[in-house]
């Protein structure tokens, strides 16, 4: 009796050459292909709008999952008894970002001109900062600051290189960019932003 093909060895990992039998309606005979080749095939063959955020795996680091945890580093600044946390996104080569960080009282900011630079969770690509003028990038994100309840700043998120981002504003001397530097925040003042760019 001749063997039936359910009745053939499992192959639990097939290679990209394998082989699969298959059915050619169109010309009425059995051929064959590889597995590369299915795959292929079904990659092309997805209808328009039927993957859908259901589908997606919602484990840590997949594109249906929660954002994931960093912990952005302040150059230049030691935190104390401040705080400082961040999330970020990827997916493919798009990365999402967001940072807080509020001033304590044994927190020590950059002094002597350092710029405030906020380290990316993913290195950047270079097309985003590469040929930048001034020593800065495009800005890729924003950010907004405050001493509770008196006044409220803001600003952009300058791309400085392929780990981080300068916090700048525009000068009310010159208009110009520019950026936070010295020690100028005080306890319990804090500052936020967020982003999107290109992965290396």
């Amino acid at each position: 009796m001749a063997k039936q093909f359910t009745d053939q060895p499992l192959l639990t990992t097939a290679d990209a050459t394998d082989v699969i039998p298959i059915r050619d309606i169109s010309a009425g005979v059995d051929k064959k292909t590889t597995v590369s080749g299915l795959a292929a095939a079904v990659a092309a063959n997805i209808p328009s709008g039927s993957v859908t955020n259901s589908m997606l795996a919602t484990s840590a680091g997949q594109p249906g999952g929660a954002w994931e945890a960093y912990t952005p580093t302040w150059t230049g600044a030691t935190i104390g008894n401040g705080s400082i946390t961040g999330h970020y996104k990827q997916i493919g080569k798009t990365v999402h970002f967001r940072f807080k960080f509020v001033i304590g009282s044994t927190t020590t900011q950059p002094t002597g001109g350092v710029f405030w630079k906020i380290s990316l969770p993913v290195a950047a690509a270079a097309a985003e900062y590469a040929g930048s003028g001034g020593g800065y990038g495009f800005p890729i994100g924003v950010w907004y600051g405050e001493n509770p309840g008196t006044s409220g700043y803001a600003g952009t998120l300058p791309i400085k290189d392929a780990n981080g981002v300068y916090v700048g504003y525009t000068s009310a001397t010159t208009g110009a960019q520019a950026f936070i530097s010295g020690s100028s925040w005080a306890t319990n003042w804090y500052l936020q932003g967020q982003g999107t760019y290109e992965a290396a």
